[in-house]
């Protein structure tokens, strides 16, 4: 699981880095990539937090953090 977090993690962090170096409908379709693996990434970290991998206050922590760059996002898309 940890091994997956980091992956759809550095997926997500290529995909907004790809979007930087396009314009167009690629930054569009950078975009939405990026808010898939957004989207991988949340549910990920919740299912770490149903295993009992992270506390409570770690989840609440990075999800917190998630749901920023996650808003970060929704406007870089609009």
């Amino acid at each position: 699981l940890a091994r997956r977090l980091l992956d759809t993690t550095f997926a997500f962090h290529a995909e907004l880095i790809r979007a930087r170096k396009v314009t167009g409908a690629d930054r569009a379709h950078a975009l939405l990539h990026a808010d898939i693996q957004l989207e991988t990434l949340r549910l990920q970290w919740r299912l770490s937090h149903e295993l009992k991998c992270i506390s409570t206050g770690q989840y609440e922590h990075g999800a917190r953090l998630m749901n920023e760059v996650g808003r970060l996002l929704g406007a870089w898309r609009n």
